[in-house]
Parts: structure tokens; sequence; C-alpha cells
């Protein structure tokens, strides 16, 4: 199994999911929300960011980050 964190049961463990979030996540949300597909959508709305009931989205720490960094509400799935 490939795993890209420290934990090795976890893919996605809860420092991963912060780091994606300011490293890969903001980047291109940033660069998605300045190109011209999105240029009448006004500045102060809000993006929906899907996610599906991982252990590491659902910290009030990965939230507040999606909530601040992305300026998106994080939304779950139903639980598997």
């Amino acid at each position: 199994m490939y795993c890209t964190c420290s934990a090795l049961q976890a893919w996605f463990d809860r420092p991963l999911a912060l780091e994606w979030c300011d490293t890969i996540a903001r980047p291109a949300w940033h660069k998605l929300r300045t190109s011209h597909h999105l240029k009448d959508i006004p500045k102060d709305s809000l993006g929906l960011l899907l996610m599906d009931n991982l252990d590491a989205q659902t910290t009030d720490e990965f939230i507040k980050r999606v909530e601040d960094k992305l300026q998106s509400t994080a939304w779950f799935g139903p639980p598997n």
C-alpha cells in the first residue's frame, strides 16, 4: 500500500489534511476563483467543498481551515 503520510494505516491523516488544504487546495482554489471561468461570480461568495467523512476532514481544525483559507463550506456526504 502506498502511504503519503506518517500513519501507516491511514492514507489521509489529520496533519496531511491540513497540509493539503494549505499547499494543494488553497492555490488551486485561488487560481480557479481568479480565472476567466468564474469572473462573474462575486468575490465574497462561498465555495462548497464536498467530502466523504474521513476522520481528518471532520475535525474542527480542518473545517475552520476550509472556511478561512478556501472561503468555502465543508459539506459531508452520508457516512459509509
